[in-house]
C-alpha cells in the first residue's frame, strides 16, 4: 500500500500541472486510502503499540467487545437507527417550508462597519 501511495501522490501532482483537477482529487484520495491502510498493515495485530514494553501493547482480541455486548449494540442499533431515520424526516417534512424563503438582500454598507448614529439635538 505504501509504494501505491506514493505513485498516487506523484500521480496527482502530475494532473495539477495539467490541470486535470478531477483526476488529481482522485489520485490523492488513492493516496490518501493507502496511507491508511499502510498504517493498519504494519500495527496488525496491534491497535496501540506500547513504549515502555512492546509485549503490553493493545491487540484486536484485547479491544474487541464480548460476545454479549455486540448482542446488545445490534440491538439497540435496530432499535434507534430507524427511530433516528425517522425523526430526521419528520424535522425535515415540519421545517420545510420555514427555512426557505427570499434571499437575504446585502446590507447598505457591504464593509461590515456598523452605521454612524447622528446625535440627538
Amino acid at each position: 500500500p505504501a509504494l501505491l501511495g506514493i505513485v498516487a501522490l506523484v500521480l496527482a501532482a502530475a494532473f495539477v500541472f495539467r490541470g486535470r483537477v478531477a483526476w488529481s482529487f482522485v489520485a490523492t484520495a488513492v493516496g490518501t486510502v493507502a496511507a491508511v491502510a499502510t498504517l493498519f498493515t504494519s500495527l496488525y495485530p496491534r491497535v496501540m503499540v506500547s513504549n515502555p514494553n512492546f509485549a503490553n501493547s493493545l491487540t484486536i482480541d484485547g479491544a474487541s467487545s464480548s460476545h454479549y455486548a455486540l448482542a446488545v449494540m445490534t440491538v439497540v442499533a435496530l432499535v434507534f437507527t430507524p427511530m433516528v431515520l425517522l425523526y430526521q424526516g419528520w424535522t425535515y417534512y415540519v421545517f420545510r417550508r420555514r427555512v426557505g424563503g427570499q434571499p437575504l438582500s446585502s446590507p447598505p454598507d457591504a464593509s461590515g462597519a456598523p452605521p454612524e448614529v447622528e446625535p440627538a439635538a
